[in-house]
């Protein structure tokens, strides 16, 4: 199962350089992530960025915000239909696993780690 870390970094890896510069616009008029911090960011340090300043659903939900906004749905509807898949998968999880008192300290963890 990928993490939602994962799956930002794989959408942002697809976008190329100009669109990358684009995308990181958008993100510093529609988040609070300061115009210094992102100057320079490759969509690693990007993706590392909204996760650490919004967290992981706030960080898919603008990430799908901006990438519409820039017309790229097709981008969006897989990260979307991904993203989905891992919400899913979570709660699938949750459910083999409760009441085991290891596996509920592990559910405790971030999706992004």
């Amino acid at each position: 199962m990928a993490s939602v870390k994962r799956l930002l970094y794989d959408t942002l890896d697809d976008l190329e350089e100009g669109k990358l510069k684009r995308f990181k616009s958008f993100l510093r008029e529609d988040g609070p992530i300061p115009a210094s911090v992102l100057g320079k960011a490759d969509a690693t340090d990007t993706v590392d960025q909204m996760l650490d300043c919004l967290g992981p659903e706030s960080a898919v939900k603008i990430t799908l915000d901006i990438l519409k906004k820039m017309n790229q749905n097709q981008l969006a509807k897989c990260l979307e239909d991904k993203h989905t898949e891992v919400v899913l998968s979570f709660g699938s999880e949750k459910k083999h696993t409760e009441g085991n008192p290891v596996a509920d300290i592990g559910l405790r963890l971030p999706l992004y780690s």
